[in-house]
């Protein structure tokens, strides 16, 4: 909520005009996916650093002296051995993302606008 007020003031700062952030059906869900996707972005990126970091050199070598591109080694090494990770990782966000879900409906309709259907 801090960084909502926070963009709205600076927003008038520099001379631009309000999102109404909370009043806006639009508004709110992209305020509510981006507050969600910066809350949750490091987590991510560090699970992903730690599976690049897991996958043994060896294996990277030798498609490369077999003659792999870099895109063939992204496609052929790199990608299949970071699927396990990146199926976690999809579940994890899964399960948070419906988590929050309930929070937004049970919202009354005067807080994330009037539109919205239940």
């Amino acid at each position: 909520m801090t960084a909502l007020v926070l963009s709205t003031t600076s927003s008038k700062l520099v001379g631009l005009p309000a999102v109404p952030w909370l009043s806006n059906p639009t508004a709110a869900v992209a305020g509510i996916v981006l507050a969600n996707g910066w809350e949750w972005f490091p987590f991510v990126m560090l699970v992903a650093l730690a599976g690049l970091q897991s996958i043994p050199q060896e294996l990277t070598d030798a498609a490369m002296v077999d003659g792999a591109s870099s895109w063939q080694l992204f496609w052929r090494v790199t990608l299949p051995l970071l699927m396990p990770i990146v199926i976690v990782v999809v579940l994890i966000r899964a399960i948070e993302d419906l988590k929050l879900f309930d929070i937004i409906m049970s919202q009354p309709e005067e807080d994330l606008g009037s539109r919205r259907r239940r």
